[in-house]
Protein backbone atom coordinates (compact mmCIF):
# COMPACT_ATOMS: atom_id res chain seq x y z
CA UNK A 1 0.00 0.00 0.00
CA UNK A 2 1.21 3.73 -1.00
CA UNK A 3 1.60 5.81 1.99
CA UNK A 4 -0.22 8.44 -0.27
CA UNK A 5 -3.92 6.35 0.08
CA UNK A 6 -6.19 8.16 2.22
CA UNK A 7 -8.73 6.08 1.79
CA UNK A 8 -7.31 3.31 3.86
CA UNK A 9 -9.22 2.80 6.64
CA UNK A 10 -8.26 4.28 9.71
CA UNK A 11 -8.69 1.33 12.45
CA UNK A 12 -6.73 -1.31 9.90
CA UNK A 13 -3.27 0.84 9.93
CA UNK A 14 -0.18 -0.07 11.53
CA UNK A 15 3.64 1.11 11.61
CA UNK A 16 4.22 -0.47 8.45
CA UNK A 17 2.11 2.59 6.61
CA UNK A 18 4.49 5.17 7.55
CA UNK A 19 7.42 5.95 5.70
CA UNK A 20 10.81 6.50 7.62
CA UNK A 21 10.43 10.06 8.84
CA UNK A 22 6.96 9.49 10.31
CA UNK A 23 8.10 6.27 11.77
CA UNK A 24 10.63 8.19 14.05
CA UNK A 25 7.81 10.70 14.97
CA UNK A 26 5.81 7.73 15.98
CA UNK A 27 8.63 5.99 18.04
CA UNK A 28 8.88 9.65 19.57
CA UNK A 29 5.47 10.18 20.17
CA UNK A 30 5.14 7.14 21.70
CA UNK A 31 8.18 6.66 24.08
CA UNK A 32 6.15 10.36 25.39
CA UNK A 33 1.92 9.19 25.82
CA UNK A 34 2.52 5.30 25.66
CA UNK A 35 2.59 3.50 29.51
CA UNK A 36 5.43 1.82 30.67
CA UNK A 37 5.64 -1.25 31.90
CA UNK A 38 7.94 -0.83 34.72
CA UNK A 39 6.42 2.07 35.96
CA UNK A 40 3.34 0.21 36.49
CA UNK A 41 4.63 -2.55 38.18
CA UNK A 42 6.35 -0.28 40.47
CA UNK A 43 2.70 1.33 41.32
CA UNK A 44 1.63 -1.81 41.62
CA UNK A 45 4.25 -3.39 44.24
CA UNK A 46 4.73 -0.03 46.18
CA UNK A 47 1.51 0.42 47.12
CA UNK A 48 -1.73 -0.79 48.32
CA UNK A 49 -3.72 2.49 47.32
CA UNK A 50 -4.44 1.96 43.41
CA UNK A 51 -1.62 4.06 41.77
CA UNK A 52 -1.07 1.59 39.25
CA UNK A 53 -4.79 1.51 38.10
CA UNK A 54 -4.50 5.47 38.21
CA UNK A 55 -1.40 5.36 35.67
CA UNK A 56 -3.60 3.13 33.84
CA UNK A 57 -6.50 5.40 33.42
CA UNK A 58 -8.83 2.70 35.85
CA UNK A 59 -9.88 5.38 37.99
CA UNK A 60 -13.04 4.19 39.03
CA UNK A 61 -11.45 0.85 40.19
CA UNK A 62 -8.37 2.89 41.82
CA UNK A 63 -11.07 4.52 43.67
CA UNK A 64 -12.19 1.12 45.00
CA UNK A 65 -8.73 0.43 45.71
CA UNK A 66 -8.20 3.66 47.88
CA UNK A 67 -11.52 2.82 49.38
CA UNK A 68 -10.83 -1.15 50.66
CA UNK A 69 -7.07 0.37 51.78
CA UNK A 70 -8.93 3.08 53.44
CA UNK A 71 -11.22 1.01 55.03
CA UNK A 72 -8.52 -1.42 56.38
CA UNK A 73 -6.26 1.61 57.73
CA UNK A 74 -9.98 2.44 59.61
CA UNK A 75 -10.10 -1.01 60.77
CA UNK A 76 -6.75 -1.66 61.55
CA UNK A 77 -6.82 1.84 64.09
CA UNK A 78 -10.14 0.50 65.69
CA UNK A 79 -8.20 -2.32 66.30
CA UNK A 80 -5.75 -0.84 68.07
CA UNK A 81 -7.59 1.51 70.39
CA UNK A 82 -10.38 -0.69 71.34
CA UNK A 83 -7.50 -3.40 72.38
CA UNK A 84 -6.11 -0.94 74.22
CA UNK A 85 -8.55 0.48 75.59
CA UNK A 86 -9.63 -3.25 76.74
CA UNK A 87 -6.48 -4.24 78.30
CA UNK A 88 -6.54 -0.39 80.27
CA UNK A 89 -9.91 -2.32 81.51
CA UNK A 90 -8.28 -5.33 82.26
CA UNK A 91 -10.09 -7.37 80.06
CA UNK A 92 -7.12 -10.01 78.44
CA UNK A 93 -9.63 -11.54 76.10
CA UNK A 94 -10.75 -10.30 72.65
CA UNK A 95 -14.05 -8.38 72.95
CA UNK A 96 -16.64 -8.04 70.68
CA UNK A 97 -15.47 -4.78 69.01
CA UNK A 98 -11.53 -6.21 69.05
CA UNK A 99 -12.80 -9.15 67.19
CA UNK A 100 -15.14 -7.17 64.66
CA UNK A 101 -11.75 -4.71 63.86
CA UNK A 102 -9.83 -7.50 63.51
CA UNK A 103 -12.37 -9.58 61.04
CA UNK A 104 -12.86 -6.61 59.05
CA UNK A 105 -9.14 -5.40 58.80
CA UNK A 106 -8.09 -9.18 57.86
CA UNK A 107 -11.51 -9.31 55.20
CA UNK A 108 -10.37 -5.99 53.70
CA UNK A 109 -6.35 -6.69 53.44
CA UNK A 110 -7.41 -10.23 51.76
CA UNK A 111 -9.42 -8.66 49.59
CA UNK A 112 -6.60 -6.24 48.17
CA UNK A 113 -3.87 -8.41 48.17
CA UNK A 114 -6.28 -10.35 45.74
CA UNK A 115 -6.58 -7.88 43.62
CA UNK A 116 -3.05 -6.96 43.63
CA UNK A 117 -2.56 -10.57 42.53
CA UNK A 118 -4.86 -10.09 39.67
CA UNK A 119 -3.49 -6.87 38.59
CA UNK A 120 0.09 -9.12 38.34
CA UNK A 121 -1.41 -11.28 36.39
CA UNK A 122 -3.62 -9.24 34.23
CA UNK A 123 -1.08 -5.91 33.79
CA UNK A 124 0.43 -7.17 30.27
CA UNK A 125 -3.24 -7.28 28.82
CA UNK A 126 -4.21 -3.78 30.41
CA UNK A 127 -0.62 -2.28 29.07
CA UNK A 128 -0.69 -4.04 25.78
CA UNK A 129 -4.72 -2.85 25.13
CA UNK A 130 -3.99 0.98 26.49
CA UNK A 131 -1.21 1.57 24.15
CA UNK A 132 -2.64 -0.51 21.23
CA UNK A 133 -5.00 2.61 21.39
CA UNK A 134 -2.22 5.05 21.64
CA UNK A 135 -0.66 3.73 18.99
CA UNK A 136 -3.73 3.68 16.68
CA UNK A 137 -4.12 7.42 17.72
CA UNK A 138 -0.71 8.63 16.81
CA UNK A 139 -0.56 6.39 13.55
CA UNK A 140 -4.30 8.29 12.54
CA UNK A 141 -2.78 11.84 13.87
CA UNK A 142 0.76 11.22 11.29
CA UNK A 143 -1.92 9.83 8.51
CA UNK A 144 -4.05 13.32 8.93
CA UNK A 145 -1.27 15.48 8.86
CA UNK A 146 -0.33 13.86 5.11
CA UNK A 147 -3.57 14.77 3.81
CA UNK A 148 -2.65 19.14 5.12
CA UNK A 149 -1.11 20.90 2.88
CA UNK A 150 2.47 21.97 2.56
Amino acid sequence: MSYKNYNTDINSLSIHDLNEKEILLFRSEMEYQGKSSKLAYILLIAGLFGAHRFYLNKVETACAQVALSVLAVIAYIAMVVTSSISELEGNTTFTPAVTFSLLIFLATLLAIIIWLIVDLVKMPKMLGVINKEVEQQLIEKIINMRKQPE
